[in-house]
């Protein structure tokens, strides 16, 4: 069911440029419009078939693991992430060291940061991400939009997705959190907007140059 309902918007955009591009023969810049449309929508289905390839293998350890430089996959995700009306992230709003990395699953980390960076620019249209690294060790987002429907006027981070306004995204997400051991959190943000936080629960991290080495 979660497979059919993400998928099924950016295969109508598909569908509709099709439609849209067998009339616009003589309008250069609106064909440019509709392309670049289409290519985003053809970006989001590749990234979600790629999520529920890796929650299809739960229980099997990744081939992949290895320690992973945290900064730079989320400078990787939010770049390909950077759509017209999207949450900004500028290049001060990712607090996180270059030297921070984790052990685990590269292309788990990068599944599970493109759905979480994509449900903030979803949510918080034209207003801003900021991603940080916390002792924890945990990875936190957090925006200036509405936040979560049902934590407006409270505060701190509470665990588990299973709540209203929650969001199909972060439910996948939560759930690809559990088959890696994790625990994903959510909270209100210093700006009132949505706080994420996924805590790498026995999982090692750290400024790993010596673990590299050793």
């Amino acid at each position: 069911m979660e497979c059919s309902h993400e998928l099924r918007t950016p295969l109508a955009t598909l569908k509709s440029g099709l439609g849209l591009l067998t009339d616009m023969d003589g309008d250069a810049d609106a064909r440019r419009r509709v392309l670049a449309r289409m290519e985003r929508a053809v970006a989001r289905t590749e990234r979600f078939v790629q999520f529920f390839l890796v929650l299809a293998r739960e229980g099997r350890e990744p081939a992949d693991i290895g320690w992973v430089p945290v900064r730079q996959v989320v400078k990787e995700v939010v770049e390909e992430q950077r759509l017209p009306n999207a949450a900004v992230v500028q290049e001060g709003d990712i607090e996180i060291e270059e030297c921070v990395r984790v052990r685990a699953s590269r292309e788990v980390i990068t599944v599970l940061l493109h759905n979480l960076v994509a449900n903030a620019c979803q949510h918080a249209p034209g207003g801003r991400l900021r991603v940080s690294w916390l002792e924890g060790p945990k990875l936190r987002f957090d925006d200036d939009g509405p936040g979560f429907p049902d934590m407006r006027m409270g505060g701190g981070v509470g665990e588990s997705a299973a709540r209203p306004g929650y969001g199909i995204r972060l439910e996948l997400s939560e759930r690809l959190c559990r088959t890696q051991g994790w625990v994903l959190a959510r909270g209100v943000s210093a700006t009132g907007g949505a706080r994420v936080e996924v805590v790498f629960v026995s999982c090692e991290s750290g400024a790993s140059r010596d673990q590299r080495q050793g």
